[in-house]
């Protein structure tokens, strides 16, 4: 693949229509990171291509995903290393879910 990430499989399926049960995942994109959230304020912007904080660029809705856990559904978790951000489903990959706490990769 390009820039030397290797395909580690799909991680998490998304809904592509909007219900009420269901937030939005936007998608952010700062020259060489992308960034995930549902919550637009961490940002500042969802107008396309306006630059919001951090010069993350909004891209567009990714998809929508549940709100809190679901039965049959997994979490996405966030890491950041000051250099660019990992999303995983497997809370094993960087030995950690504790919010604010460093794990350890690999």
């Amino acid at each position: 693949g390009n820039l030397s990430y290797k395909s580690e499989g799909v991680q998490c399926i998304l809904k592509t229509e909007p219900r009420r049960d269901l937030v939005q995942l936007f998608r952010y994109f700062n020259g060489q990171d992308h960034f995930y959230t549902t919550d637009p304020d961490e940002i500042g912007t969802t107008l396309p291509g306006n630059i919001g904080r951090y010069g993350y660029q909004y891209d567009h809705i990714a998809g929508n995903c549940y709100r809190r856990r679901e039965e049959d559904a997994v979490p996405l978790y966030r890491y950041c290393n000051l250099v660019d951000h990992c999303y995983t489903t497997n809370p094993d990959e960087i030995r950690t879910i504790v919010r604010g706490e460093y794990g350890k990769y690999g």
